[in-house]
């Protein structure tokens, strides 16, 4: 079974014992993640657009690390990951910071091309969240609307 999740990854950067750690995630990026560590013979791709940067690479070794398909993880030549800042109050509560106004993954539907849209069609689940759609570039919504209703379930 082939099971994609539309989404941001983003930098994820926080203070742990007075130390600031680098991690990564998203909504559909976790689930991806999760879905893959739970039930390993399932094909979990996550499909986004990262950059071509340093930090975008970090990024790409990590999702192949969780053993997630990147066939449809595409590299912007001139953007870059979306990065947060997580800040916990002495209560534990938390807040973000977001920095992600230039992220490549608003981007993603204008680097598919046909090709990439008939594999895409062919998963068995493509999964995306409130949050894939509020990243996506208005002018693209329409293009992830039809490509939503070509798969094929």
């Amino acid at each position: 079974m082939r099971v994609g999740f539309i989404g941001e990854c983003m930098a994820e950067l926080k203070k742990v014992d007075g130390l600031l750690q680098e991690g990564f995630a998203g909504d559909t990026f976790n689930s991806a993640v999760y879905l893959k560590r739970t039930f390993p013979a399932l094909e979990s791709y996550f499909i986004s657009a990262i950059g071509s940067d340093p930090l975008s690479k970090e990024m790409l070794e990590f999702t192949r690390g969780e053993s997630i398909n990147t066939r449809f993880l595409y590299a912007h030549p001139d953007k870059h990951i979306g990065l947060y800042k997580i800040y916990t109050d002495a209560c534990g509560e938390r807040s973000f910071t977001y920095w992600r106004n230039d992220s490549a993954a608003k981007g993603l539907m204008s680097l598919l091309n046909e090709s990439d849209t008939a594999s895409l069609t062919a998963m068995d689940m493509v999964l995306f969240s409130g949050i894939s759609l509020a990243v996506l570039n208005r002018e693209d919504l329409n293009k992830f609307w039809r490509l939503l209703e070509a798969v094929d379930l």
